[in-house]
């Protein structure tokens, strides 16, 4: 069957794109969230966007996620799983290899975010059980409370890696907790909405961004040495480089920023010097046996 839309729901898209903040701060735009679900679940089954549509479907998604309140947790999961993280979805607005054409970039980065995108359903999982580990009861798509707050904040992307510095704080992570797993597919996703979508992921100043990048170097300690984590890690900072870097502004969940910078040059150099002692007790220890093995 060809499902055919009006062109009146498109324009409906367009619009929001670009005035975003009309979802937001009005009890009644809940039950607007609930038909925008309907809606843009039906594009995507049905695939009916072209690839524009798709594209802005997409930021629509990424943005109406945080004007979601409670009862509205499926809707969520669904747009995580359904559109934001899903391969075919975010490929279908967008001719990956054309826009990885224009991005000017080298071969090895093109093939990691090719990679990532065509592996972001193990993303979407991950975030769906992060940030609702109880299992969803009923069909909150439907559900209309009384309750007026955001189920997700600004950042929500970051929220596993705020997480896991925070259970690093309580008491320190061992490796077979999940440690390299949750940092590696948050910044998959910080990766992909990246390089893809940067004026969604600009709307929150950079200082934000290293904030929050700065949980996988104080947590679980020598975590951003790991190969997996420094592929993603260095071509995340090298963007963010290029952007200026507002000291003057406050800072979200964050008092002192500079204090924050302090802090983790701190720990680098902890790490180093503890490094650098393993070094040198594993240069003695090699010095040893070589002195047995001559003598």
């Amino acid at each position: 069957m060809d499902l055919r839309l009006p062109n009146s729901y498109f324009d409906y898209l367009m619009k929001l794109n670009r005035s975003p903040s009309a979802l937001s701060g009005n009890w009644f735009t809940r039950y607007e969230l609930h038909f925008l679900h309907e809606f843009l679940m039906i594009g995507a089954e049905w695939a009916v966007f072209t690839p524009g549509q798709a594209k802005v479907a997409h930021q629509v998604a990424l943005t109406a996620i945080t004007s979601l309140g409670p009862g509205a947790e499926a809707i969520v999961v669904n747009w995580i799983r359904r559109l934001i993280f899903h391969p075919e979805f975010i490929q279908r607005g967008c001719d990956l290899e054309t826009n990885l054409e224009q991005l000017h970039i080298n071969e090895t980065t093109k093939s990691l975010l090719s990679k990532t995108v065509n592996d972001l359903s193990q993303v979407a999982k991950f975030y769906s059980s992060h940030l609702f580990p109880e299992k969803l009861t009923g069909d909150s798509a439907t559900a209309l409370t009384l309750e007026h707050r955001q189920l997700l904040p600004a950042d929500w992307i970051y929220l596993p890696l705020v997480m896991l510095y925070q259970k690093d704080l309580e008491k320190p992570l061992e490796a077979n907790e999940g440690v390299s797993e949750t940092a590696l597919y948050s910044l998959q996703a910080v990766y992909v909405l990246l390089s893809l979508r940067p004026t969604w992921f600009f709307r929150i100043q950079p200082a934000e961004h290293y904030a929050r990048l700065a949980c996988t170097f104080m947590a679980g300690n020598d975590l951003f040495l790991e190969k997996s984590i420094c592929d993603y890690m260095w071509p995340i900072l090298r963007k963010l480089a290029v952007q200026h870097l507002d000291f003057s502004r406050p800072v979200a969940g964050v008092d002192d920023f500079i204090d924050l910078l302090v802090s983790l040059l701190n720990f680098f150099l902890m790490s180093i010097n503890e490094f650098e002692s393993q070094f040198f007790q594993i240069r003695s220890l090699g010095q040893s046996v070589r002195s047995s093995f001559l003598r």
